[in-house]
C-alpha cells in the first residue's frame, strides 16, 4: 500500500494511474491523522481521560487543510479546536 502525505502527492499518483493502461482501478481510503501530542486536558484543567461522563465530546470540523479535531469538555463549557483555525491561515474556510 502506497501512503501519501499531501494532496499534491495523491494528484501525481491518481495521474500516473491514469496514464498507465494496465491500472483497471486505483482505490483509496481517507485516514485522518494528527500531528503533535493529543490534548489531554481543557483550559480549565478537567482530565479528558477516564470514563464516558468526564471523556472529551469529539468531533471533526471539515476544513479545506483537511480538518480540525474538535474537543468538547463535559465538565464546563470549554471548547478546544486542534489545529487552531486563524484569520492568518487562508487554507482553513470550513465549507457551508
Amino acid at each position: 500500500m502506497t501512503v501519501v502525505a499531501s494532496p499534491a502527492e495523491l494528484r501525481h499518483m491518481v495521474a500516473r494511474g491514469r496514464a498507465d493502461r494496465h491500472v483497471v482501478a486505483f482505490p483509496y481510503r481517507q485516514v485522518r491523522e494528527l500531528v503533535g501530542a493529543a490534548l489531554d486536558h481543557c483550559r480549565r484543567g478537567h482530565s479528558y481521560v477516564g470514563r464516558s461522563t468526564t471523556r472529551a465530546v469529539c468531533d471533526w470540523w471539515p476544513c479545506r487543510c483537511g480538518g480540525h479535531l474538535v474537543l468538547r469538555c463535559r465538565m464546563c463549557p470549554d471548547v478546544r479546536v486542534d489545529p487552531v483555525v486563524s484569520a492568518d491561515r487562508n487554507p482553513c474556510r470550513t465549507y457551508s
